[in-house]
């Protein structure tokens, strides 16, 4: 697979993710074709995100989607390298590009990579919970009881979990 369709495999699963998240939380989706938008009350860039998903010529779709946002929350923009915004759109919003979350895939996993590792499914509330601290610790979201609002017990019920 080339490094395009790779990203697109890997915003199909973060946007699946983000749908998650925000159903288990209670917030709000918007779908809008090129334009996604999942918002949860935790102010967190991680879980208040719009995913920009095709070029974009015309602002006012973007402009939209970031108004969703313009009490001050804390939102994260993610746009892949292969889209091309074009820089008035982006000014027009008042937003720069800062660089972005480097990404790394793994195509086609074998076992003898993961060998060593117990992965499996979170299933239960208490794993559940294990996995909320590990997260919150991994990426220094204080304070970590924070996750818990998006990382709720609804997400075991979501057969997309």
């Amino acid at each position: 697979m080339d490094d395009r369709t790779l990203a697109i495999l890997a915003e199909d699963n973060l946007i699946r993710a983000a749908t998650c998240w925000t159903r288990a939380a209670g917030g709000e989706i918007r779908d809008e074709g090129s334009i996604f938008v999942t918002s949860v009350s935790a102010t967190m860039r991680s879980f208040n995100q719009v995913f920009v998903r095709q070029p974009i010529a015309d602002g006012a779709l973007l402009e939209a989607a970031l108004n969703h946002f313009s009490g001050g929350d804390r939102f994260r923009l993610r746009v892949r390298e292969d889209i091309r915004l074009a820089a008035e759109v982006v000014a027009r919003v008042g937003l720069v590009r800062r660089g972005g979350i480097p990404s790394m895939v793994l195509d086609s996993p074998t076992r003898e990579d993961i060998s060593g590792l117990d992965v499996r499914p979170v299933s239960d509330e208490a794993t559940l919970g294990d996995h909320s601290r590990l997260v919150a610790r991994a990426f220094d979201w204080e304070p970590p009881e924070l996750l818990a609002s998006v990382f709720t017990p609804k997400l075991l019920a979501d057969p997309a979990w």
